[in-house]
């Protein structure tokens, strides 16, 4: 077994106001990692599409691990990100130099007007494609997953 150290800390001033985030518990210092356990698993690559292109970054068919504890992605252009598993998607835009990332491989993809009443059923992320429609822009991206 593996430690992940994750650390992620927004801030901002609004109105006279600091408004900030941060990982781990409320009490621990925004410098405190949240550490997460994993195998040491990692799918990592680096690529580049070209404008106007859909990429598929990952599927459990064809890459390990199947599932995963983590995922970051970077992108150097605003970029679509599409979850897809067996019955359902998800897609999200991504904004450029931005970095998005989950900490759980399954997701529930609903109609737009579903909210939630009770504990979800999930379903697990079976690929992740990429859709670069920026103009004239070549992208460059990086994608982890970390089981």
């Amino acid at each position: 077994m593996a430690a992940l150290e994750v650390i992620t800390t927004i801030s901002m001033d609004s109105q006279g106001i600091n408004i900030s985030g941060k990982q781990g518990m409320a009490s621990n210092p925004a410098t405190t990692p949240l550490s997460i356990t994993v195998s040491g698993t990692v799918h990592s690559m680096i690529g580049t599409a070209s404008d106007e292109a859909e990429t598929i970054l990952w599927a459990t068919a064809t890459d390990p691990p199947a599932t995963w504890d983590y995922l970051f992605f970077w992108a150097d252009q605003a970029v679509q990100l599409q979850m897809v598993a067996t019955a359902s998607a998800a897609t999200f835009e991504v904004a450029q130099y931005a970095p998005f990332v989950l900490s759980n491989y399954k997701m529930l993809g609903i109609a737009t007007n579903t909210q939630l009443a009770a504990q979800a059923t999930t379903t697990a992320i079976e690929s992740i494609l990429m859709g670069n429609y920026d103009a004239d822009a070549t992208c460059n991206y990086r994608l982890v997953l970390i089981d």
